[in-house]
């Protein structure tokens, strides 16, 4: 790729060397490990949110279906705002 990095604050360089030292490795490896902890972290929050909000929707969807009429339960969406609406849009 051929991008260059350049880190100018020194403290953020001695962290790198400090930490690459302790590791037996080079500081640009170290520096790569810290990044893809730091990317699989945030990988795993998304993860655990989307799972969330996934979870939230089916809870909202089973509670719909637990009020919504029971001549509903084996209709598609077409069907049912056909059941409701008349052609020119009124109730029907």
């Amino acid at each position: 790729m051929g991008a260059e990095l350049k880190i100018t604050d020194s403290e953020t360089i001695k962290l790198a060397e400090s930490l690459a030292a302790a590791r037996g490795e080079s500081v640009q490896q170290t520096i790569r490990d810290a990044l893809g902890r730091v990317q699989a972290a945030m990988d795993a929050d998304f993860e655990r949110e989307l799972a969330e909000k996934i979870a939230k929707m089916d809870e909202i969807s089973r509670r719909f279906r637990e009020k919504m009429p029971a001549e509903w339960h084996h209709m598609t969406s077409k069907q049912i705002m056909d059941s409701i609406y008349a052609d020119d849009g009124s109730f029907a």
